[in-house]
């Protein structure tokens, strides 16, 4: 069939005006948007699938298992004011969540639109309460553009321009984290991967730098510091503060916050930081490294009396961010060790 996309486990097929019922029963509706009104709207891009198809090379597929006519979801991409720029559309039958179905076809749904030449970018909105939706966008590879009104709507707009998705050759990366076990695994592959760089460094290297102009023992002294005061507070549990919200922001949003605000912060902030290290010269990179590892593995420890809900309703402070949720500061902290290893990276090079 022309346009059909395959995947490992699912059929993408064009969508057709005897889908518009199935497609009802699927989608989510808007924000003040009537039943009626959902119907009218899917039913219209199911009429113009077939033109959209013909005219830009992309439209609305059904979602189907290898084997098995039945309808399991949607994904799709309309063309919107630039046809260049196709939003992002999919849903799921309920029966078909938690599978990783949106992911699988939504990243088939990538690599197809960026196979036409006209693509500049692709992006997509969401409510800021649909953590599934966004957690399948930083999954595929968008990433945040900014929360806020978009359209008349409370939404989360992530965006992926042609340039950034060629430069990671469009593969699929690990799942975004957001329960639990995954911030765990998360959190432990970080440290790996962060010990295993500082103790490439030659020892000549490794100490150079002063609390001021901080060398690559400073920055590593700063995230083994940074790991044991959110021990501490892991450990407070029940006691720490209640968050105004309750609501996490995912791994990409968090990342742009925190570099915005920490290129605001003026320069007596950072000096004046309570995980600022003191460093004795004489502790060697793999001794560092070790006291790193002790101290991520404390983190992850001390994550044993947490649940599913109280990562999202207990703050704790950021220094440049404010109170965030515990979540939120256990997605940060990969985020904060990749900064490091970068900023290290790029004062070495030099």
């Amino acid at each position: 069939m022309k346009h059909e996309l395959l995947t490992d486990r699912l059929r993408l097929r064009p969508t057709t005006s005897r889908d518009s019922d199935e497609l009802v029963q699927i989608a989510t509706l808007r924000a003040n948007e009537t039943i009626e009104d959902q119907a009218k709207r899917l039913a219209d891009h199911a009429s113009v699938s077939d033109q959209w198809f013909a005219e830009h090379g992309y439209g609305v597929w059904i979602i189907e298992r290898h084997g098995s006519d039945s309808v399991m979801g949607f994904v799709g991409a309309k063309p919107n004011e630039d046809p260049r720029e196709p939003e992002l559309m999919y849903g799921l039958h309920e029966r078909a969540r938690g599978k990783g179905y949106a992911a699988e076809a939504t990243h088939a749904l990538m690599r197809h639109l960026f196979s036409l030449a006209t693509t500049s970018q692709v992006w997509a909105q969401t409510e800021p309460d649909n953590r599934a939706s966004w957690r399948v966008m930083e999954r595929i590879g968008l990433r945040f553009g900014f929360r806020g009104m978009f359209k008349g709507e409370d939404s989360v707009v992530y965006r992926l321009k042609r340039e950034r998705y060629e430069s990671t050759g469009g593969e699929w990366g690990e799942p975004t984290p957001w329960s639990l076990p995954e911030i765990i695994t998360s959190l432990e592959r970080s440290a790996m991967q962060t010990a295993e760089f500082f103790t490439s460094i030659p020892e000549a290297r490794f100490s150079t730098g002063d609390a001021q102009h901080w060398g690559p023992a400073y920055h590593l002294g700063h995230l083994t510091m940074t790991y044991a005061s959110v021990t501490r507070g892991l450990r407070a549990g029940r006691r720490l503060p209640t968050h105004e919200t309750g609501r996490s922001r995912g791994t990409s949003e968090l990342g742009m916050l925190a570099f915005h605000a920490l290129a605001a912060a003026p320069p007596e902030k950072h000096l004046a930081n309570p995980l600022v290290p003191t460093l004795e010269p004489s502790v060697p990179a793999s001794a560092m490294a070790a006291q790193f590892l002790e101290a991520n593995a404390s983190t992850r420890a001390a994550l044993g009396t947490w649940t599913e809900e109280t990562l999202d309703t207990r703050a704790m402070p950021h220094p440049y961010m404010g109170p965030i949720t515990v979540r939120e500061m256990l997605l940060f902290m990969p985020v904060h060790d990749g900064h490091h290893v970068r900023g290290v990276k790029k004062r070495l090079s030099v």
